[in-house]
This record gives structure tokens, sequence and C-alpha cells, in this order.
């Protein structure tokens, strides 16, 4: 994918490796030229079961290819699951551009503007890309800061919306249910008592 975005509502696949010890790793992360895993079957005389630690990539022969395919097939996977996800957050992105070279432009005084904005709209790319628009708006609210009232309703409900998601429930579908969560949380007595006393 061009632009990044965190991949969530996919089925989460484990890497599991055998190292040259002969004891079964997964892995649960991966930075740089380090893995952080979790021991699954020890190796004679090794860590015990459980045990979690990191290690050097270059240890494990093989298992950075392993990682990066995996890593394939799940940008894969997420962009079958939301279509034209690519497409819309390089749209947006483009427009970010866009209204920055404009900002940058009236503070210098810089009479030459190039304007790189895509001919269409987000809001017509939101509704070319309905499944893609559907789960960036999921994802902008798991995102919420939870130390406020409604920050935290809107990621409880958006990572309620993703669990949906990744048990097959329709995206556009999960979307529409959790803004109606929200709504419905965010106008009880309680919240509205919380919010009068601020």
């Amino acid at each position: 994918m061009k632009n990044w975005i965190g991949m969530k509502g996919i089925e989460k696949k484990e890497i599991m490796y055998v190292t040259p010890k002969g004891a079964t790793i997964k892995v649960l992360s991966s930075w740089r030229d380090k893995v952080e895993v979790e021991v699954m079957v020890p190796s004679e005389g090794g860590s015990p079961k459980g045990a979690k630690g990191n290690m050097l990539l270059s240890t494990l022969p093989g298992l950075a290819e392993q990682i990066r395919a995996a890593e394939e097939k799940k940008e894969k996977d997420f962009a079958a699951r939301y279509p034209g996800i690519d497409d819309l957050l390089d749209i947006i992105r483009l427009h970010g551009d866009a209204d920055r070279a404009f900002e940058k432009m009236m503070e210098t005084g810089d009479s030459v503007l190039r304007d790189n904005r895509p001919a269409i709209s987000i809001n017509d790319a939101l509704a070319k890309y309905p499944i893609a628009a559907a789960y960036l708006h999921i994802y902008n609210m798991s995102e919420a800061d939870p130390s406020s009232q409604i920050g935290f309703i809107r990621r409880s409900e958006a990572e309620k919306a993703f669990a949906q998601i990744e048990g097959n429930t329709d995206v556009i579908q999960a979307s529409i249910d959790m803004d109606a969560a929200i709504e419905a949380a965010s106008n009880t007595p309680a919240y509205r008592n919380n919010v009068a006393e601020l």
C-alpha cells in the first residue's frame, strides 16, 4: 500500500517459526533487526514454554522472509476487505498536501501556486468507496482520546465494530451500528448530567 493506516478488522494470522535448535516460537512483533517472540514448544535445554523475549532476526534464518510474506498477505487481505482504501487515502492525502501548499503560499507571499489537488473531491471519493469510507470512519473513532467520556465511548464502540467485522459483519452495517451505539450512549441522563457539570 502507498499510504499507511492501521490494519484492523481482518483475521489475525500468527507467525510460527521453528528455530535452528528445534524450538517452535510465535512472533509477537518485529521491528528492524529484532523480533519479540514467545516459546510455544521448547527445545531441549532451551527456554520454557511461555517464555517471552527478544531475538535478533539474523540468528533466525528465513524468518525475515516469512515475516515479509505475512505482511504482504495481510496487505492483500486488507485491500480485498476494504476495496478502494488505498485510493481513498491517496485522495485525502493529496487534498491535504494541496491545502498545506496553499497555506505556505499565503504565509510566504509567493504568488506561484502549484495546485496538486485531485480532480475528485473527498466527499465524492467517500461516496465512490463506501466500504473503505466506513472503515475509515470506524478507524477514526477507534483513535479517539479515551481520557474524555465521549472519546472513551467512541473508542469502545469502534472496537466492538471491529470485532463485528472480524466476525464477518458487513463493514457499512458495523459503522451504522457503531454510530447508533455512540448516539445512544451519549443521550443517557448520566452522560448529559456529567457533561452539564463541566
